[in-house]
């Protein structure tokens, strides 16, 4: 199965002794070095020597990191789109709830006109309820819920207010 080692077509023995590091020859000369070394400099206070002056030319004043802060701050709580979608749909939902309590009203007035309070029968179609703390007895409509007071005097809220007899 495994071939012993002198019938291998590789030349293993080199393994076994130490290799001797070989060493290359610099690349640069000491004078190609200090040459860039030079360049990289001048050219590092040069770019210095303008973003210092870019920087004087925008120098933050007091004044002008407020104005900065003050427009951040109006980016950051400007609404999202879905927080003014979500405005509109409850502005609009808001005023199709006034306007269906509108009609609903409307329509209850209408039908609390037209109540004859009688059943299709003949038969009376108000109740009479007791459950107030006077124990006087009011009425009320099955039909259309409308509420029936007898007629009873009212004191004024303040001393010395006549009384009043209300329907």
């Amino acid at each position: 199965m495994f071939k012993k080692d002198s019938e291998s077509p590789i030349d293993l023995s080199a393994l076994n002794s130490p290799a001797e590091p070989k060493l290359v020859a610099p690349a640069l000369s000491v004078d190609q070095i200090a040459y860039m070394n030079s360049a990289i400099s001048e050219a590092l206070k040069d770019l210095t020597s303008q973003l210092h002056a870019a920087q004087q030319a925008n120098a933050f004043t007091p004044a002008s990191l407020a104005e900065a802060f003050r427009l951040a701050e109006l980016e950051r709580r400007k609404p999202t789109e879905d927080e003014i979608s979500k405005k509109k749909r409850q502005a609009r939902e808001k005023a199709q709830m006034h306007a269906e309590a509108e009609t609903n009203r409307a329509n209850l007035q209408l039908v609390r006109d037209n109540c004859s309070h009688k059943y299709s029968n003949g038969s009376q179609a108000v109740a009479i309820i007791r459950n107030y703390h006077d124990r006087n007895p009011r009425g009320i409509c099955l039909k259309c819920h409308e509420f029936f007071e007898p007629a009873h005097w009212m004191c004024g809220q303040r001393p010395r207010t006549p009384a009043v007899l209300t329907q």
